[in-house]
């Protein structure tokens, strides 16, 4: 195992970038995008191929003690969704919401609600990478 080289709200701020920026081309994207952020090669094929990776010890599934930047993962479909905490207690930011192809900030039971996916948990640790987060957002 080894440390990631930023901090969590370094990767948020790479994540937020591309929101306020109005970026678009993410739709499908929200693995690489969260890869990318965090400034890590691709490792799994899929958010829930990474999911289904991550050490049980490393699952947590209150949603609302995620720190900066720790990744939030989602059931369904073939493919599963991550986003990632924000600075702001219960809100995430993502890929596809609220709109499509476009990455933003929603509650973190955004897709529950608007997809129909199941919520599995959150993590400090990705691609078997631990994750430097420490800092709870207020």
């Amino acid at each position: 195992m080894t440390i990631t080289k930023l901090t969590g709200l370094q990767a948020y701020a790479n994540m937020k970038k591309h929101m306020v920026m109005h970026e678009s081309g993410f739709q499908g994207y929200c693995h690489r995008t969260c890869q990318n952020a965090w400034g890590l090669p691709a490792k799994y094929n899929s958010a829930i191929d990474a999911w289904n990776h991550i050490p049980s010890k490393h699952k947590h599934s209150d949603p609302k003690a995620a720190p900066i930047g720790a990744v939030h993962f989602y059931d369904g479909g073939q493919y599963g969704h991550i986003v990632m905490q924000s600075d702001k207690k219960g809100i995430v930011i993502g890929t596809d919401a609220p709109v499509t192809n476009y990455v933003g900030e929603v509650s973190v039971d955004w897709f529950v609600k608007h997809w129909g996916k199941k919520y599995l948990g959150w993590s400090d640790y990705y691609n078997d990478e631990q994750l430097q987060i420490k800092t709870m957002p207020s």
